[in-house]
């Protein structure tokens, strides 16, 4: 039985969330009066309010035919009367043009939304999507918005990311779609069914260069042999059929998903320099002869010029001379070279300052010890 004190605290968490969502929703007053709608053009944000409040007069708050967005209030005319019109994303990015039906010529004004950037609204109408060729982000949205005609939208069966809406037809409907890491580079190209060689367009991603997607289906990893930084992410994601991403034993680093089937279902692992320098192969366990693959590391390769402290891939006095700049003169920095102090450390104790200079000199002039690594 639940306690009378966890009802309290289940109906004050709903109390709170409750606030909150009205708390993070603005309502926007515009004054309704002979013979002016004010302030004029107000910008708001998906979720907001707009409320016409009447000073005065016979008026009405009525969105033009072009509007994307329908309302009209009836006919108002005591000081206080109030009419109220709630924002959607699904009502499109507008704007939203409105006017009094009882004066149009002289009392008319615009809605502005604030689109967020992670919203892209692409407008579906006779025989186009608008804007084309839209670029995404990872987690952005994507919200086709009805305009005119019967049209879907209808991913090609090339996308990775599957998606199909209804037929639609009216003014004002709408059909959105989460792009994820999980889906992918892309691009994604889509179309509509009603009308497949008209109306054809394509979702570009911005995808994070430290992501790594590797596509899952019968009976292939793919790309293959993916090369990966330490620190980057490795995303294997479903395309179809019941398969696995399982580390070989002689792999460096373990790992094994579930078993996964549904198309969109994923697994990740990121690899770290803790990791070592691999190769890391793998396999399917239900097809370990038939789906097998290997991740490669981008390792810094050994430093072999120490002491070539300018980089031009000889060691002369020159090399000396930069060395003397850089150390006396804030001259230019001796590159690196995958170890602790790069080109410039020439006798390999772990600094770079007027020492390894002179041991340049010494082996240059003098047949001291060679230039050499920490």
């Amino acid at each position: 039985m639940i306690s009378r004190h966890t009802i309290a605290v289940l109906m004050f968490a709903a109390l709170l969330l409750a606030v909150t969502a009205v708390a993070t929703a603005t309502k926007h007053i515009v004054n309704v009066a002979n013979f002016s709608f004010t302030p004029v053009k107000t910008h708001v944000s998906p979720g907001d309010t707009v409320r016409w409040v009447w000073s005065s007069g016979f008026h009405t708050t009525t969105s033009d035919p072009t509007s994307p967005k329908s309302w009209n209030s009836p006919t108002l005319t005591g000081v206080g009367q109030f009419f109220d019109v709630a924002f959607a994303l699904a009502d499109g990015p507008g704007p939203f043009p409105y006017h009094c039906s009882f004066h149009p010529t002289v009392m008319f004004d615009t809605i502005f939304v604030n689109v967020p950037a992670t919203v892209h609204f692409i407008q579906v109408g006779d025989f186009a999507f608008t804007p084309a060729k839209t670029q995404a982000n990872p987690g952005d949205t994507a919200i086709w918005f009805w305009e005119s005609g019967i049209h879907t939208t209808t991913s090609d069966p090339s996308s990775f990311r599957s998606w199909n809406s209804p037929s639609l037809s009216s003014a004002g409907q709408s059909f959105q779609v989460v792009f994820s890491l999980a889906d992918g580079p892309g691009p994604f190209p889509y179309h509509c069914e009603v009308h497949p060689l008209t109306m054809l367009d394509t979702i570009f991603m911005n995808y994070p260069t430290t992501v790594h997607h590797i596509a899952v289906g019968d009976f292939a990893f793919t790309p293959t042999k993916t090369h990966v930084n330490p620190g980057d992410i490795v995303i294997w994601a479903w395309a179809n059929g019941l398969h696995t991403t399982a580390s070989d034993p002689s792999s460096p680093k373990s790992w094994a998903s579930p078993n996964l089937a549904a198309a969109g279902d994923h697994f990740q692992l990121v690899f770290s320099a803790g990791d070592g320098n691999g190769p890391f192969p793998y396999h399917c366990d239900f097809h370990p002869l038939a789906m097998l693959d290997t991740i490669f590391t981008n390792v810094a390769s050994p430093c072999t010029s120490c002491g070539d402290a300018n980089s031009d891939a000889a060691i002369d006095i020159s090399d000396a001379v930069f060395l003397i700049g850089y150390i006396f003169s804030g001259g230019a920095v001796p590159a690196d070279c995958g170890y602790l102090k790069g080109k410039g450390d020439a006798n390999g104790d772990g600094t770079v300052d007027i020492s390894d200079a002179v041991h340049l000199i010494s082996y240059i002039f003098a047949g001291g010890q060679a230039p050499h690594c920490q």
